[in-house]
C-alpha cells in the first residue's frame, strides 16, 4: 500500500477569491452603470418600486 507523502495536500491560497470576485463584479456593474445606464427600470418598475 502506497502512503500519502506527509504534506501532500494541496495548501490553501492566501488570497480568499470569492470576496474577491464579488468586490470585483459590483465595480464592473457600478462603472458599467454609470457609463451606460439601463432606463427599463425607469419605465417599468419605477411606478412600482418608487
Amino acid at each position: 500500500m502506497i502512503e500519502p507523502k506527509p504534506g501532500g495536500e494541496p495548501k490553501p491560497g492566501l488570497i480568499p477569491w470569492p470576496p474577491v470576485i464579488y468586490v470585483a463584479a459590483i465595480a464592473v456593474s457600478i462603472i458599467l452603470g454609470l457609463l451606460y445606464p439601463l432606463p427599463w427600470i425607469g419605465d417599468l418598475l419605477g411606478d412600482i418600486l418608487f
